[in-house]
């Protein structure tokens, strides 16, 4: 098995029991819109990534935010958690090969044992989260009408967060190039996912977008 480079992230989890980036960057104190290396506080603190089986999307994208979080130095103040909200998810399910190839291919690097987590079975993601961000508009309605969604909970779409339109489309038996470029999709959004949770700009309400089934009352 191919070894982790110096410079990879290792990622235990779920999928996130630990983490660790081998970055000398991320050990510099967070930076903020007051400035760089002063730290304030950010807007979400507990981040839940959902998608269909969580075997794939969702674990990319948890994987992909928690190396930046780290590289930022934000991963203490901001954790972020996966899971899959389809009838047919279920704990305990591999997360898919592909998956982990292309996050290798990115130096991101989980064990063969990653298994997938259930939402159904762990209502507690929901209570214990202050941002939910699904792959799809279609998720984003399901969570709603299928789970005791806090009515002060807010949940987007990745690509409404950042005030662009559109799913990250599941890569489920599409082979290892259409992997490659869901993964790709999630990275160049990532960076400025991150700028919102720390209230720079980014695509939430004031910058133009819109949250996806977000609360009539909020």
């Amino acid at each position: 098995m191919k070894q982790p480079s110096k410079n990879a992230a290792v990622y235990d989890g779920p999928l996130n029991q630990a983490s660790r980036v081998d970055d000398p960057d991320s050990a510099r104190m967070p930076q903020s819109k007051f400035g760089k290396g002063t730290s304030a506080s950010p807007l979400f603190r507990s981040i839940l990534i959902i998608c269909a089986a969580n075997t794939a999307r969702s674990v990319m994208a948890e994987c992909i935010i928690a190396r930046e979080l780290t590289r930022r130095g934000w991963h203490r103040e901001i954790t972020v958690r996966s899971a899959g909200i389809a009838p047919y998810a279920r704990d305990g399910a591999l997360v898919s090969l592909d998956t982990r190839m292309a996050l290798r291919d990115i130096g991101i690097h989980l064990g063969d044992d990653a298994t997938s987590t259930d939402l159904k079975r762990h209502p507690e993601l929901l209570e214990n989260a202050d941002l939910v961000i699904a792959m799809t508009e279609q998720q984003a309605r399901e969570l709603r009408e299928r789970f005791a969604v806090p009515d002060n909970l807010q949940v987007y779409t990745l690509r409404s967060f950042v005030g662009e339109a559109g799913d990250i489309d599941d890569p489920f038996e599409k082979g290892d190039l259409v992997f490659a470029q869901c993964r790709e999709e999630i990275s160049r959004l990532v960076p400025r996912f991150i700028d919102g949770l720390l209230g720079r700009e980014s695509g939430r309400d004031e910058f133009g977008g819109t949250p996806e089934m977000s609360s009539s009352t909020k």
